[in-house]
C-alpha cells in the first residue's frame, strides 16, 4: 500500500454512498488503484472507507497520480466492500476530512524490501506521519 494524503476537493462530490465518487486533490504521496483509504474520525478512530476503484483525470483512467501530477484535481470512485457497510459522505466523513491510505505495519515492511527506490524522501516522511496518525508501531 502507497502513502497518500488527499484533500476533497469543495463542492465535488458526485455520489454520496455505494460507490462514493468524489473529486480529490493529491496532498502528498501517491494514489494507486487497488489503494485502501480511511479517515481518522472526530474521536480518533480509523474508519475505513473501500479500496479506490477507479482514477479519471480529464476523463481519462489512470493507474495511479502523484502530487505534481494531479493539479485541478482527479475524480476518484471508492468501491465499499459489504462487510463494512455503506459508508457516506456526510455521515460518515466530511468534504473537510483529509483521506489517507490505510496502511498497515506489514505493508510498511513490504515498502521498505521491495519499493524502497521507487518511494522519494516525501513518500517516506508522510509514511512516517500516517505511522502516528494510525497509531501503528
Amino acid at each position: 500500500v502507497f502513502p497518500c494524503l488527499l484533500r476533497i476537493v469543495p463542492g465535488a462530490v458526485f455520489n454520496r454512498r455505494d460507490p462514493i465518487i468524489i473529486g480529490v486533490d493529491v496532498v502528498d504521496g501517491i494514489l494507486r488503484v487497488g489503494t485502501p483509504l480511511c479517515v481518522v474520525g472526530p474521536e480518533g478512530e480509523v474508519i475505513k472507507l473501500g479500496r479506490v476503484g477507479t482514477i479519471e483525470k480529464d476523463h481519462k483512467s489512470l493507474d495511479g497520480v502523484r502530487r505534481q501530477d494531479s493539479g485541478g484535481g482527479v475524480a476518484v470512485k471508492i468501491d465499499t466492500p459489504a462487510h463494512l457497510g455503506p459508508r457516506m459522505v456526510g455521515r460518515h466523513f466530511t468534504e473537510k476530512d483529509n483521506i489517507m491510505s490505510h496502511i498497515s505495519r506489514t505493508s510498511i515492511d513490504i515498502l521498505k524490501e521491495t519499493f524502497r527506490d521507487d518511494l522519494k524522501k516525501e513518500d517516506w516522511l508522510l509514511v512516517k506521519k500516517l505511522k502516528t496518525t494510525l497509531n501503528i508501531l
